[in-house]
């Protein structure tokens, strides 16, 4: 599988409008960025192996105990590492969804099996996931929100997932990088579950609220004493870096600067729903979305897709034909700041006609 992702500007030299990246469209906040600078000095000493206060500060924030906690390179860097820890032999993944849990288990060469999304659904998972959990399913990979879709599973369909899970012996991975964006956050996360299933894993991400991807950081919760062990002999020894952490540590701090980002892109997640519903005559349509980003089918014009045509922009959006389940007519766009967003827009009532 080809590893596509967002955020590639540099084959465009850098001046381009990118809205194939997920990350808050407020930006870095000055606290973090200080934060960070600071941490230079510290760049002649190895890294604090345990990262002891960047657990503790996440403890704090997420009310779970440090022990519980394991932070990485990026929550990419967890997936395969628990992988690697657990080394299935049969996995369970949606389709579509993020790519790298496919990559992560093809690695050690797990079987696949799929949940296949569907359109007239609005890409929902729904209750007959439960019959594909099954006595042979050793791992269960669960974005949430989906990536691509911006798509949530609603808390009551998620217990009976994990207690499904937990009674065919199956562990339960749930990627929840897109989480705080969604208005919906407090009463869908499973982070508080941890602390009561042994068969449970929850990741999240500070590159996506925070805004620091080329930092890279990563953190996990999982209660499993035994997972977590054999998750630190497959992992390198020094996974974060001194500016990584102190960069973290600053980031749990920020207690309102998620609400504020959930609020401005309710806002600007509603215009773009606004513009694209004028085109449902040319054949646009959007997948409504608990994410920083939207999901959408357009078609092609003059025989160039839409993709071609905003690059002749100095526009780039997520082509997602790379996702298994998803054709080369659908494209994904972050939400970015309100400059930003008008040009968008602006260039699609060009495309497409006002």
């Amino acid at each position: 599988m080809d590893r596509v992702h967002g955020g590639d500007i540099y084959p465009f030299g850098g001046d381009i409008l990118d809205f194939s990246i997920n990350t808050n469209p407020l930006g870095i906040r000055h606290e973090i960025r200080a934060a960070a600078i600071s941490a230079i000095g510290d760049m002649d000493k190895y890294p604090d192996r345990s990262q002891g206060k960047l657990k503790a500060a996440i403890g704090k924030r997420e009310g779970v105990k440090s022990e519980y906690i394991i932070c990485g390179n990026g929550a990419s860097e967890l997936i395969c590492d628990m992988v690697s820890a657990l080394k299935p032999k049969k996995a369970l993944l949606l389709s579509p969804s993020f790519t790298e849990y496919e990559v992560a288990v093809d690695v050690v060469e797990t079987e696949k099996e799929y949940y296949l999304l569907k359109e007239e659904d609005n890409f929902d998972v729904r209750e007959d996931i439960l019959d594909c959990i099954r006595e042979d399913t050793d791992i269960f990979f669960l974005c949430n929100p989906n990536n691509p879709t911006g798509r949530i599973i609603e808390k009551e369909l998620l217990m009976k997932i994990l207690e499904r899970c937990r009674e065919k012996g199956t562990f339960l991975v749930i990627d929840e990088s897109f989480m705080e964006f969604s208005e919906k956050y407090k009463e869908c996360t499973m982070i508080p579950a941890v602390n009561e299933y042994d068969n449970l894993a929850v990741l999240k991400s500070f590159t996506k609220m925070y805004s620091f991807p080329g930092l890279r950081l990563g953190y996990g919760f999982l209660r499993d004493p035994e997972v977590m062990a054999r998750l630190e002999k497959v992992r390198p020894p020094w996974a974060v870096s001194n500016i990584a952490e102190s960069a973290g540590v600053a980031a749990c701090s920020l207690s309102g600067h998620p609400k504020n980002t959930r609020s401005f892109i309710k806002r600007e997640k509603n215009k773009f729903y606004l513009q694209l519903s004028y085109f449902e005559d040319k054949g646009i349509r959007y997948i409504g979305s608990e994410a920083d980003f939207i999901l959408f089918t357009a078609p092609d014009v003059a025989n160039k897709n839409l993709y071609e045509l905003l690059l002749k922009r100095n526009i780039l959006i997520r082509r997602c034909s790379d996702f298994r389940g998803l054709n080369g007519s659908w494209y994904r766009i972050s939400i970015n700041d309100e400059n930003s967003n008008r040009k968008l827009m602006n260039a699609l009532k060009e495309i497409y006609g006002e």
